[in-house]
């Protein structure tokens, strides 16, 4: 029990310094897009039941992002009420190649080493 508190808490503390480093007076480009811009563009296709298809504009910012680079940050998608099933097909419903590291993306708890 007490490694279960115990990973609870590095998430948490982990998920702050994430925040942290991508917040701030300015938006900065994370994985080469604004995070703020690909979540709002994004947003119903994630969250809303049904789940509408990709807007144009979703798609657009999808295609500039490092998707690879992204799934670094998957543990804080329910920060932002995102569905993480329903990101991750996002790309497929633009016609974006899935990265092919993207199997290891498979649910939340999955961890890459790299």
């Amino acid at each position: 029990m007490g490694s279960s508190r115990s990973n609870v808490a590095v998430k948490i503390v982990l998920a702050m310094l994430v925040i942290a480093m991508i917040s701030g007076a300015q938006a900065k480009p994370v994985c080469g897009v604004d995070h703020y811009d690909l979540i709002e563009r994004c947003y119903p296709t994630t969250t809303l039941t049904p789940p509408p298809p990709p807007s144009q504009q979703c798609c657009d910012i999808v295609k500039r992002t490092d998707l690879l680079c992204l799934c670094k940050y998957r543990f804080m998608l329910p920060t932002f009420g995102i569905d993480y099933a329903r990101a991750i097909e996002v790309p497929g419903k633009c016609g974006i190649p899935q990265p092919k590291f993207s199997i290891f993306f498979m649910n939340q708890d999955d961890v890459l080493y790299m």
